[in-house]
């Protein structure tokens, strides 16, 4: 959670400039290894205490909602925060520079670590990996996903 605060907080102010680079680019390939070492935790979990087959597949369609929704809601944050710095731009420029605005909410841009980096993505990222865990566990125990 930590990680997703720092980069978070690394997001410049809308009309603020923000220089070179993004330093969030490199805790994102930290975070490629955290969540591989999250899913073998909860595969660990897993094989340690005894859950139904039946709970387990509720519990991959409560996380799959989980995670349309999330998506859902964060392309519509996403969108909304494109809108909101057009405005600030328009407001301080008195025209809206659309290359501008697409340029600094590209996927590598400083500008949107607050769109990546939030409380949304950190339990989407949580989630998914519980997702993935349940499914290696599920098809290591020989328990068909669709019985």
């Amino acid at each position: 959670m930590l990680l997703f605060w720092f980069c978070n907080f690394m997001t410049p102010n809308a009309g603020q400039s923000s220089g070179n680079g993004n330093p969030a680019i490199i805790i994102l390939i930290g975070l490629v290894f955290l969540f591989c070492y999250s899913v073998y935790l909860w595969i660990q979990i897993l094989n340690s205490y005894m859950f139904k087959p039946k709970h387990m597949k509720l519990g991959l369609l409560v996380i799959l909602l989980h995670i349309i929704g999330g998506t859902l809601y964060q392309t519509i944050s996403f969108r909304n925060y494109r809108d909101f710095l057009a405005e600030v731009y328009k407001q301080n420029f008195g025209f809206t520079d659309w290359e501008y605005i697409n340029q600094i909410t590209s996927f590598m841009s400083i500008h949107v670590n607050n769109q990546y980096f939030n409380i949304n993505t950190f339990l989407m990222f949580t989630t998914l990996s519980i997702f993935i865990a349940i499914v290696i566990h599920l098809l290591k125990n020989n328990k068909s996903l669709g019985a």
